[in-house]
């Protein structure tokens, strides 16, 4: 049996400009994901954690609503 060596991985020439191009989009998509990913858990967090009956609780859930307007906690805690 012949065994063969071949790389397991391929190495990107990071010099070439379509290399260059896909690294940069994938890491701006990376960084709108982390923002909205974290937008969403701290508008999610307040509105988990705040009583409706909190005196500033009206307050937080526009916060919370602002953060993460599709979160349906968030939204609830504002009606």
């Amino acid at each position: 049996m012949e065994e063969r060596n071949t790389p397991q991985f391929k190495i990107l020439d990071a010099r070439q400009t379509p290399v260059r191009g896909g690294l940069v989009v994938i890491i701006l998509l990376t960084l709108a994901f982390g923002w909205f990913a974290v937008r969403w858990q701290l508008g999610n967090m307040l509105a988990e954690l705040t009583l409706p009956t909190d005196p500033g609780a009206k307050d937080i859930a526009a916060l919370a609503v602002q953060l993460s307007p599709g979160d349906p906690m968030a939204n609830w805690l504002s009606v």
